[in-house]
């Protein structure tokens, strides 16, 4: 019959502060025989003390090395995190910034040209409503000139101005004014640092009248008038009765002449005639003006936004009728 293991004389207790499982630790070293109560000169309760305060030692300087070692780790997570961004990373991210502005860019354009287009089509609706004004007032449109003995003509700009509609400085001013304040002033428009003057908008005052043309089809009298180079002066003006149809009858619009040959800016007329000539870039920049449009306003007050192939080179019945305040074609006016 096996004997039975012997047992430990009594059971020490724990150290403040002592793990409970160091007695078991201990455990693994018991006496050399079961009845001795020293071992090597020491009592058997001071070497279980001995024993509890070295296992707890041990622990306490695993748990030290564990702590300095997380906190080395950390370190160097940080300062690895303090290097920046690779090469690789750096060309990515601009890789896709330049991505994202070659997206929007075109977008925010688009939308810068149709905000200056708006404001535009505001200004000449605002022109239209003067020009109404205006013929309520006299019973007719007025001149694109009022001839001076000085040579100091005054346009038809000139005479909206000072009709008491508007308060604005006179075309005529030496230097001319520009950009000129408020609705004078098309925001999708600029002067060439070679112009001397220019005019963002433009009245119908010839209709579909030629160089050569002694009387007017227009709103701007009744007789042709290029600045002093005529002999006639544009009088009389045209009465209100005479414009046959006027929604359709083109008022005043961006500053365009020309034809087939080419479109010039700058004018303070909007007219339909041959003999003007692509100068200085002046097509490119009308084109660009609102992309390749023209805001009118019609004498009834509305306005539209017609492309600048309809009112310079299509020669339908409808395209040609707008330009004459008899709301005919006159094709005889038409180049051969």
């Amino acid at each position: 019959m096996a004997s039975a293991k012997p047992s430990l004389p009594f059971q020490p207790p724990p150290l403040p502060g002592a793990r409970a499982d160091l007695p078991m630790l201990a455990a693994n070293f018991p006496p050399r025989s079961p009845n001795c109560t020293t071992r090597g000169g020491i009592p058997l309760r001071g070497r279980w003390r001995n024993l509890s305060i070295h296992a707890e030692n041990h622990f306490r300087n695993n748990a030290t090395n564990f702590r300095l070692r997380c906190l080395i780790f950390m370190q160097r997570r940080i300062a690895s995190k303090k290097k920046g961004f690779t090469l690789m990373e750096l060309l990515v991210v601009m890789a896709i910034i330049g991505i994202l502005a070659a997206l929007l860019l075109p977008a925010l354009s688009r939308s810068l040209q149709r905000a200056r287009q708006i404001q535009c089509v505001n200004n000449v609706r605002q022109l239209g409503i003067i020009l109404q004004g205006f013929v309520s007032d006299n019973h007719v449109y007025p001149l694109v000139a009022l001839r001076q003995p000085d040579n100091n003509d005054k346009l038809w700009v000139d005479i909206l101005s000072r009709s008491g509609e508007l308060d604005v400085p006179a075309r005529t001013e030496k230097p001319p004014i520009y950009p000129r304040p408020g609705i004078w002033h098309c925001p999708a428009a600029y002067k060439p640092s070679d112009y001397e003057s220019y005019s963002d908008y433009g009245y119908n005052a010839y209709g579909m009248s030629t160089r050569t043309d002694t009387n007017s089809l227009g709103l701007g009298g009744h007789h042709l008038w290029m600045l002093r180079a005529s002999e006639h002066d544009p009088a009389p003006p045209i009465n209100g009765s005479e414009v046959v149809c006027p929604s359709e009858m083109m008022a005043i619009g961006d500053g365009f002449a020309g034809g087939n040959a080419g479109i010039q800016d700058s004018w303070y007329l909007l007219w339909r005639t041959d003999g003007v000539r692509d100068e200085m870039g002046s097509a490119k920049r009308s084109s660009a003006r609102h992309q390749g449009k023209a805001n009118v306003v019609f004498c009834d007050g509305h306005v539209e936004s017609p492309t600048l192939k309809f009112l310079f080179e299509d020669t339908s019945d409808a395209a040609l009728a707008r330009w004459n305040r008899d709301h005919l074609p006159h094709r005889e006016k038409l180049s051969p």
